[in-house]
Order: C-alpha cells, then sequence, then structure tokens
C-alpha cells in the first residue's frame, strides 16, 4: 500500500456487496496514520470492532490484528497510529495488501489495493516464530577441595612405630616430639609453661620439645646442653 484514499466494501463469498466507507492513509518516518470513516455497518454502541492488516506470506493470505475500533449508531470514526512494532518481521508498508475490520456477526469488511485477489475465507492469522532455543550452558566444573595438610602433631604420629602391648609387669613409656602449638593439647598443668623463657629458648633452638609418658605420667622435655645454672629456670 501505499499513502492515498482506500475505499471499504463489505464482502460476501468473496464478492464486493456495497461500499460502506473510506481510509485514508498517510505515512511519517517509520509510522503510518490511519482516518477512518464507515457507516451502516450491523454493530452495537460502544462495540469494538478488531481491525487487522492483511498481506501474502508465501503466497498465503495472512491478516495481524493491530487496533480495535469503538462503534457508535452503526458507525465508526476514528484514527489510528500504527509503527513498526505493529508489522510482523520484514513486513513493509509497500508489502501491505489492505486491512479488514470484521462484526461479531462475521461479516467482512475490507479496503485493499485491489492488486491481487484474495479470498476472506481463506485468511489466517499470523503466527509470531517461535525464537530460536538457547544453547544449555555448560556447567561450570568446581574443583575438587585440596586436603588440609595434616599438623605437626600427626606427622609425628605417622611417623611413630606402632606400639607394642606392655607386660602386664614392665613398666610403659613412650616418647614424642611436640611442636609449640600441641601444649594446649596437653593437661592443664602444662599450659602454665607455654610462657616459661627456658622452655620458648629451648624451642627457638631445636624446633621441638619432648613428651615422655610412663605409667599414667607425663613429664614434659626441652632440648639443650645441660648446665647446672640453667636449671632453676627450668623448674
Amino acid at each position: 500500500m501505499t499513502p492515498g484514499i482506500y475505499y471499504f466494501y463489505e464482502y460476501q463469498a468473496d464478492k464486493k456487496i456495497r461500499n460502506v466507507g473510506f481510509l485514508k492513509l498517510t505515512q511519517t518516518f517509520q509510522s503510518c496514520h490511519l482516518q477512518i470513516s464507515i457507516r451502516q455497518i450491523p454493530a452495537a454502541s460502544q462495540e469494538k470492532l478488531p481491525l487487522s492488516m492483511f498481506f501474502f506470506e508465501k503466497d498465503k493470505p495472512r491478516k495481524k490484528t493491530v487496533a480495535e475500533l469503538p462503534t457508535q449508531n452503526q458507525c465508526v470514526s476514528c484514527r489510528v497510529t500504527l509503527s513498526e512494532a505493529d508489522f510482523p518481521p520484514n513486513l513493509t508498508l509497500a508489502k501491505l495488501h489492505g486491512f479488514l475490520l470484521q462484526t461479531a456477526d462475521g461479516r467482512y469488511f475490507a479496503a485493499s489495493t485491489g492488486n491481487r485477489p484474495f479470498s476472506v475465507n481463506l485468511l489466517t492469522d499470523w503466527m509470531e516464530p517461535a525464537p530460536c532455543p538457547e544453547p544449555d550452558p555448560e556447567p561450570e566444573s568446581i574443583p575438587a577441595p585440596e586436603p588440609e595438610p595434616p599438623s605437626v602433631l600427626a606427622e609425628e604420629k605417622m611417623c611413630e612405630p606402632p606400639e607394642e602391648t606392655a607386660h602386664p609387669c614392665e613398666p610403659t613409656s613412650r616418647i614424642r616430639k611436640l611442636s609449640y602449638e600441641d601444649l594446649s593439647s596437653l593437661q592443664k598443668p602444662f599450659w602454665r609453661l607455654a610462657n616459661n623463657s627456658f622452655l620458648l629458648h629451648g624451642y627457638h633452638n631445636y624446633h621441638h620439645l619432648l613428651l615422655l609418658e610412663e605409667d599414667e605420667h607425663q613429664w614434659l622435655g626441652v632440648p639443650g646442653i645441660y648446665s647446672p645454672r640453667k636449671v632453676p629456670s627450668g623448674s
């Protein structure tokens, strides 16, 4: 269609019966404007009639509803503005064949270019194509958590030889290395030694302590070179 005046006709069995009004088409930039005036149509007052554009898609007539027109005393007199969004994709005003009005009792009124014959009975609703499905996102690979390094105390225990079963008549004893942090795992009486200067000096020089366990008793050993003058500080 091009800007101009087109006449509305009532159709029965794909034949023009009578002229009922006109449509004036104008175009500005990317919008088109319709001025519609129709009289003597079978419609109740305040009833709204669907207005559809119709066109050919792969030689098949299609229609798409673009507005609803109010009626008054069996007449329609209104203005309609259509934008690009009201047109199906790739359809321009130049490819449009006409406009169609349908009443509730099934009567059709059309204003067309007349360049190509069409059948009202063969018109089908245009369906918007379904969007292409998006590809499924690739699952994110979650790295496995790294195993925590064993503590110094655990390493010492792993290196220790298996305990031998003690004979009932012989005292049982065990000596193992400790780190400074392992003092917190000992009995409370040993906690006060955490700030002992003699213990701190020995641990600083040799980086370990010794624990002797015998007959349910424990003795804490500090590595170093024996000196009589250091005995008071270690007691």
